[in-house]
């Protein structure tokens, strides 16, 4: 986990300790979760997802004159982030560790995706290499 991502999660924390928001609850063996709704249950993904249909929408009837946001979930978010952290050459054994799967082919063939952009920056890697004496 980077600093940045580390003080964000501390500063959300003691917000919600001082609201005197804790989870109260145990799934698959966690409990104590940063993100807690008002009666001590945790955060579920259905809610989170909900917001970003929100904000999305709202961006888009505010900026009708541009293209508008597509669809976002949580889970594009994750895919997201996976990819741009393995553009920006972390391991790929970190990198499935930060994942959080079991095997690497899942973080490599499901979550990891090649962008034109990525795809030609490694071409550009290969020019680069004198394959024949």
């Amino acid at each position: 986990m980077t600093h940045e991502v580390y003080k964000a999660l501390a500063d959300q924390r003691e917000k919600q300790l001082a609201k005197g928001w804790r989870t109260t609850v145990e799934i698959e063996g966690y409990s104590d979760f940063v993100f807690s709704a008002k009666y001590g249950n945790p955060v579920m993904p259905g809610v989170v997802n909900n917001a970003l249909l929100n904000i999305v929408n709202s961006y888009n009837r505010i900026r009708c004159d541009r293209i508008a946001l597509p669809h976002i979930s949580a889970h594009n978010l994750r895919h997201t982030g996976c990819a741009r952290m393995s553009e920006a050459g972390v391991d790929p054994k970190v990198l499935q560790y930060i994942m959080g799967h079991s095997r690497i082919a899942v973080t490599m063939e499901v979550y990891n995706h090649v962008s034109s952009e990525r795809n030609r920056k490694e071409m550009d890697k290969v020019e680069k290499i004198r394959l024949i004496g």
